[in-house]
């Protein structure tokens, strides 16, 4: 039988029990209490941010979305949960891509890729990470559309600029042009009369005499062919074309081919003997072709009022690189102009003459080359130097 004292400890021990039970009780109410409002937050901060989330398993499940993600599909975040990445059909090189997540040992992945919408396509950036031992990953879309857009237009821009300034320097070597197309078609016509009225006097050709003339016509009509050549070859647009080898002297002789008229008018002496005939460079020839057109013409205008006149370039190769130097009889660039010339609208010539982006234009095509384009602040006279990288998976073997 249980006596008084006995009983009376249960009750203290039952209290205590049932106090402890309460006590418990409540604080894992508060804990559920905090655990709903963490929840909720997380839940708020999720629905907050600008991109799509989303968890998913192994097997490629959606475990759950937030709104960013089913209103960009156009559906309910119920009606995602538990459904297979691509139910819809969707983009296959994002299923390709999350699958490329789980069976890679790194834990995170990145993936743009286009997403057809109700109202346009838009450009994801995707950001994969996985968690729980590599058995779910979560996945961030940001939607990249306006930098993209952003991004081309100033590409367009770019272009536009680079165009620009190639028929600015192409319109103002046109009269020289035009001069020297004119002169042989005028040569030739001059041929052509004279053959017409021995003919029409009835007078008797020589063989020989025809041969003469017809030889002269010929290698006139091939001067003014060499000279739209030129002017074709570096006019036109060659942004996307891949990096062919290509022989430096060639691209020097077609813009030589545009400036003949001034050098010859302006008794300016060039000379291009250092460049060895093989000398190649893989590149994109309008564009390297545009940096000489730009380099030459400046020397041009540079030199018009000089007793000492002549432009040399010159080359030497190793194993790594090719350095083209551009040297004219100027005295050089000033110290504080020669640390800005390269930049955009900087110039040395007068107001209303030239864009002032021709040299910067010029070192960000080099940039495209994996080059340099420099100014030798050494050298007594004015010098540029262009590197190329040696790219060794296109290039034959040069000598210096």
């Amino acid at each position: 039988m249980i006596g008084s004292f006995e009983l009376n400890f249960l009750t203290v021990v039952l209290a205590l029990v049932v106090g402890a039970l309460a006590l418990t009780l409540g604080y894992c109410s508060h804990l559920r209490h905090q655990l709903r409002n963490e929840k909720d937050r997380f839940k708020t901060l999720i629905e907050a941010v600008p991109c799509t989330i989303s968890w998913v398993d192994e097997n490629l499940t959606y475990i759950a979305v937030n709104e960013n993600l089913a209103k960009l599909l156009g559906l309910e975040p119920e009606q995602i949960v538990g459904k297979r990445i691509g139910f819809r059909g969707g983009n296959q090189d994002y299923l390709e891509f999350v699958k490329r997540l789980f069976h890679s040992p790194s834990d995170q992945l990145n993936y743009e890729f286009l997403v057809n919408t109700e109202q346009d396509p838009r450009t994801i950036l995707s950001v994969a990470k996985k968690y729980s031992g590599g058995t779910a990953a979560t996945i961030i879309g940001i939607d990249i559309t306006e930098q993209k857009m952003a991004e081309k237009l100033i590409v367009d821009q770019q272009q536009a600029l680079v165009a620009q300034e190639k028929l600015s320097v192409l319109g103002q070597v046109s009269a020289g042009i035009g001069h020297e197309i004119k002169n042989p078609l005028a040569a030739i016509i001059g041929l052509l009369d004279l053959l017409e009225f021995r003919v029409n006097s009835k007078k008797e050709l020589p063989p020989e005499d025809i041969l003469v003339n017809i030889e002269k016509m010929r290698k006139m009509t091939m001067r003014v062919n060499a000279i739209v050549d030129s002017l074709k070859s570096l006019s036109r647009n060659s942004e996307n074309d891949p990096f062919v080898e290509t022989s430096v002297k060639q691209i020097i002789n077609e813009v030589r081919e545009i400036y003949e008229s001034k050098l010859r008018s302006a008794e300016i002496q060039f000379d291009d003997s250092a460049i060895p005939e093989h000398l190649k460079i893989a590149c994109r020839e309008s564009q390297i072709g545009q940096i000489f057109l730009n380099l030459i013409g400046n020397s041009i205008d540079a030199l018009q009022d000089l007793d000492e006149k002549w432009i040399r370039i010159h080359a030497v190769c190793d194993q790594n690189q090719i350095v083209i130097t551009f040297t004219d009889s100027g005295s050089g660039i000033p110290k504080d102009l020669a640390d800005r010339i390269l930049e955009p609208f900087v110039t040395t010539k007068p107001r209303g003459k030239g864009t002032g982006l021709g040299l910067s234009i010029s070192k960000g095509i080099m940039e495209q080359h994996g080059g340099t384009l420099s100014i030798n602040s050494e050298c007594p006279n004015t010098q540029f130097i262009l590197t190329f990288p040696v790219r060794t998976q296109m290039s034959t073997p040069l000598a210096s």
